[in-house]
């Protein structure tokens, strides 16, 4: 583990795993409807059934929505200086997830020209 890693500390336990090179985000699965939820729970929120299983979530998935943040946010909980002069805009977004959760995080892409909305097409 480098030393940047060892000087990094989870936001909360068991959102993630961690230490790891390539952190994945814990949910739970209902054996029972098979509904995803994150972050895990020990019962299932549609259909009441305690039978959970715990799953790693996929590392991609596809940008649901987006904005991007222009001001630094408020100290406590933005870990940054709050210079506005110093501060680099960044993108936050909806991440649609392979196992049908949406999870909201940081983007790694923060130029609006590069960012989109997939079309979604309506169903009769």
């Amino acid at each position: 583990m480098d030393s940047i890693s060892q000087r990094k500390i989870p936001v909360q336990e068991g959102l993630f795993t961690w230490p790891a090179a390539e952190p994945q985000l814990i949910a739970s699965k209902c054996k029972a409807c098979g509904d995803v939820v994150f972050p895990k729970q020990l019962s299932c929120p549609d259909c009441s059934g305690d039978e959970v299983e715990e799953i790693l979530l996929s590392r991609r998935g596809t940008v649901y929505t987006w904005t991007i943040q222009n001001f630094p946010p408020p100290i406590p909980p933005y870990a940054g200086s709050g210079d506005r002069d110093t501060f680099v805009p960044y993108g936050v977004g909806y991440i649609e997830l392979p196992e049908g959760v949406r999870v909201e995080g940081r983007l790694t892409e923060n130029d609006p020209e590069k960012l989109s909305i997939p079309r979604w097409t309506l169903r009769p």
